[in-house]
């Protein structure tokens, strides 16, 4: 489950209604503002209060991930803030949302090589070509954006932990259409 940052600073509370669930892991899916994302957050403070939340929820059985936008790509002090995030606490794992990746200007694969190990579910998501699709952001049912999802379904099988693959699309015009086809694409590769 995706919890925000602000739910999770509550790490008992958040932990109780995981129990209750029956959730596994959770996903932080941003960062608590919108100063990260115009370069004013404070990357290293966020970066240890989520291991902290990590340590807790792995001494409950518990996994906690953090999920990347393309504002994770951008350079704080030589490091991106991913890796500052996932350089805090061995704890904390990765969701990497991999068209956010691209649209950052980013190798994925280049980041499956380097922290392959930490990422435990991916985002399926696919980018439209350029110029279409504009209603939808910009976005592609999966299968039928630039982005070769046959591919990258194998080399994340192979260089990455994830258990958890989630069809993804941020501003879809018919969300059935988008489910449909998507499902489709992914059942004749996987």
């Amino acid at each position: 489950a995706h919890m925000g940052f602000t739910q999770l600073e509550d790490t008992p509370e958040a932990l109780k209604i995981v129990d209750t669930v029956g959730i596994q892991t959770v996903y932080c899916p941003a960062p608590p503002s919108a100063d990260y994302r115009e370069g004013k957050g404070d990357w290293n403070k966020l970066a240890d209060q989520l291991g902290k939340i990590a340590a807790a929820f792995k001494a409950a059985g518990k996994g906690l991930s953090y999920h990347n936008h393309h504002w994770e790509f951008s350079k704080v002090g030589g490091k991106t803030p991913i890796e500052i995030i996932l350089g805090a606490s061995p704890d904390t794992q990765w969701e990497m949302d991999l068209a956010w990746v691209v649209k950052a200007g980013e190798d994925p694969v280049a980041w499956m090589d380097k922290l392959g190990s930490r990422i435990t579910a991916v985002h399926v998501k696919d980018i439209a070509p350029a110029g279409q699709a504009l209603d939808e952001d910009g976005w592609a049912d999966v299968g039928q954006g630039t982005l070769d999802w046959k591919s990258l379904l194998a080399t994340i099988k192979q260089k990455t932990k994830a258990k958890y693959f989630v069809a993804e699309h941020d501003k879809p015009s018919d969300a059935i259409r988008f489910a449909r086809r998507s499902m489709e694409a992914l059942k004749k590769w996987a």
